[in-house]
Order: structure tokens, then sequence, then C-alpha cells
């Protein structure tokens, strides 16, 4: 499986926000979600939530922030931006 790099940023968010054990729990959860569907599944709006309120939407953006921040500080990230 091919993915984008914004699409895999955002599966391993989803694995560390739901303690999954791998990326591909993740997807198997969200196959096994839209096969099971009593209708034709076309969003993925429920799959990623915070707690209600500003304070849940900042710490959202602080995890987010953090876990970009890991990724470009990786050795293999910083090869890859200097082209």
């Amino acid at each position: 499986m091919t993915l984008e790099t914004d699409n895999l940023l955002w599966l391993k968010a989803r694995t560390r926000a739901t303690g999954t054990r791998s990326i591909s729990a993740v997807l198997d959860g969200m196959v096994t979600g839209a096969r099971q569907a009593s209708e034709p599944v076309t969003s993925v709006v429920g799959f990623v939530s915070f707690p209600d309120g500003e304070d849940g939407l900042e710490r959202g953006t602080e995890e987010i922030r953090k876990l970009f921040g890991r990724s470009l500080s990786r050795p293999s990230a910083r090869r890859q931006s200097r082209g």
C-alpha cells in the first residue's frame, strides 16, 4: 500500500492517540468499520475526536505539533527535506 505523506502522518497520529498497536491495526479497523456499515462510508468524520472545548483543541494541537517535531527531527526526514 502506498500512502501520501499527509495520510501516513495522520495514521501515525491516530495510532498514537488511540493507543492502537500499529498503523496496520488502525487501517484494519477502518476497513472493517466501512465493510460493516449499513450505508456506504463516504467520510472519515468521527475517526478523530478531541475533548469538548478549547482545552481539548489546544491539547490536540500540541500533540500534533509534537508528532511532527519528532518526525522532522529524525535523520531520514532531514535528508529528504534537503532535496
